[in-house]
């Protein structure tokens, strides 16, 4: 639970890396890509990110993982947002490592 405005600031901080890290990856060609007509572009999303900086963070989130869903289905690996892949804990929990130090892949 978020207990002050200094454990908000470093929150809303990394909500912030997250998102412009799945921006970053729109390149040109995902630019006006679309899962299926009438839905958001990746463009459009980004657009419409930047503009709605006012709202609270949960409307951010809900985008970003949007635009990670679109830039899966259109072929370009999408940021990992805490350094690993479900499948890679998946694998070490399997694996018997899941204590492990290792870090992010």
């Amino acid at each position: 639970m978020i207990g002050s405005v200094a454990e908000f600031a470093r929150y809303w901080d990394g909500v912030r890396r997250r998102t412009w890290a799945a921006v970053d990856r729109v390149g040109p060609e995902p630019l006006d890509w679309a899962p299926r007509p009438g839905e958001m572009t990746c463009g459009e999303i980004v657009r419409h990110l930047a503009g709605a900086e006012r709202f609270l963070v949960e409307h951010e989130v809900h985008h970003r993982s949007q635009l990670d869903c679109y830039l899966a289905l259109a072929g370009v690996e999408p940021p990992q947002i805490f350094g690993r892949r479900m499948e890679d804990v998946l694998a070490q929990v399997a694996g018997g490592t899941a204590g492990s130090t290792g870090g992010p892949r």
